[in-house]
């Protein structure tokens, strides 16, 4: 079976998103502020209420922020040379964490969109170019070396979601697809092993 990613990419994503950690000023340790980040490489963010003020119908408004709330997170739209990102306020920070990050990570990885384009300028991105997305995504609010020191530590997973602003289920996914979960119990295994032989 073919592999999701392209080859490398998860060792350049962990890289990359490193780097920009610690030119933010940032360790493995801390918490990544999404709009900070936005900030960092360039990008404004802006509240979806705000695009009333440039022709968004205050019904659509109205319905994406209630009960169509599911059917928009947050886009990069691009004019021209201009970019900027617009977020739903009505989603949990988490969540509103994980999607700014996943537009900004786009922009990192120099994705070029497909030809399809909504008619505000919303770009749209590959099935490659999304996954390649949450994957940088995911490195930058959780690092690897987090996420080890997590699954090594047994903290309770909530309290490290809540430190690092991101959804139970981000912080679950993390822990499980970088490979953090299984490298800490194969730990614990050979240390259990190690004392067994001593005894």
């Amino acid at each position: 079976m073919a592999s999701e990613y392209r080859y490398g990419f998860k060792k350049q994503a962990e890289d990359l998103a490193l780097a920009v950690r610690r030119a933010m000023g940032l360790s493995w340790r801390d918490c990544l502020d999404p709009r900070a980040l936005a900030e960092y490489v360039g990008i404004p963010v802006y509240e979806l209420e705000e695009l009333v003020a440039v022709g968004m119908p205050e019904d659509s408004l109205r319905h994406l922020l209630g009960r169509g709330k599911s059917e928009f997170s947050a886009a990069l739209f691009q004019r021209n040379s201009t970019k900027l990102i617009v977020a739903n306020p009505v989603h949990s920070r988490g969540r509103q964490a994980s999607n700014i990050v996943h537009e900004v990570a786009h922009l990192l990885l120099k994705h070029e969109p497909t030809a399809a384009v909504i008619e505000a300028g919303c770009r749209r991105w590959d099935a490659m170019m999304e996954r390649e997305a949450d994957w940088l995504a995911g490195e930058l609010l959780v690092p690897r070396q987090a996420a080890l020191d997590i699954a090594r530590s047994g903290v309770d997973v909530e309290m490290c979601a809540q430190h690092y602003g991101i959804s139970v289920a981000m912080m679950k996914w993390r822990l499980n697809h970088s490979g953090a979960r299984k490298q800490a119990q194969r730990e614990r295994a050979a240390r259990a092993g190690y004392n067994r032989r001593r005894q």
